[in-house]
């Protein structure tokens, strides 16, 4: 990656900014950016300007000799597609998280049935649901494919299956090639 500019740090303000943005590509974000960035008056850039000269700062300060042998730069760096490295392993860990949270509510169910002696005849329910896609909007529109019910008990097993292909009702402006992609997937 060439010499940050503030442009970059204004661009990468609006990724943060814009949840919908934040896996963008830099290129990407250019065209994204351009006319906000021209919309800005000098008083306003000044502010960008100065995040240039404090990650030059930092950088020049730190060095990279702080750095061992194979280890990874995370502040301040990015990715191959200009993405903060540090949003980047904030996201894994929120992804991390978010697994870590859906098991252990598991097993809270599990062990509340247990204490309560009735594991064997609580009813469990797995849902899953499959969609077409997911727009890029700042609110997500997801466009539905597919539901899947089950409902089973340690004692009786599987008890019910409700399965069913959605009518994915209005399919978004510039999304119905994404979805033809992904029937087949």
């Amino acid at each position: 990656m060439g010499k940050l500019n503030s442009y970059f740090f204004f661009m990468q303000e609006q990724r943060r900014r814009k949840p919908a943005w934040k896996n963008k590509s830099n290129q990407e974000l250019q065209g994204l950016c351009d006319s906000l960035w021209t919309a800005l008056g000098p008083q306003e850039r000044v502010r960008f300007e100065e995040m240039k000269k404090e990650y030059y700062g930092k950088v020049t300060q730190a060095g990279e000799k702080e750095r061992k042998k194979g280890e990874v730069r995370v502040t301040g760096g990015y990715d191959a597609h200009g993405r903060p490295l540090v949003e980047i392993e904030r996201r894994d860990r929120e992804m991390k998280r978010e697994v870590a949270d859906k098991i252990e509510a598991v097993g809270n169910m599990v062990e509340t049935a247990a204490r309560a002696g009735a594991l064997e005849v609580t009813k469990f329910y797995v849902m899953e649901t499959n969609v077409f896609v997911k727009t890029d909007d700042d609110t997500p529109i997801f466009v539905p494919a597919e539901i899947s019910i089950a409902k089973f008990s340690l004692q009786e097993g599987v008890i019910r299956v409700y399965q069913a292909f959605t009518v994915p009702g209005r399919i978004p402006l510039g999304y119905k090639r994404l979805c033809l992609e992904n029937i087949n997937d």
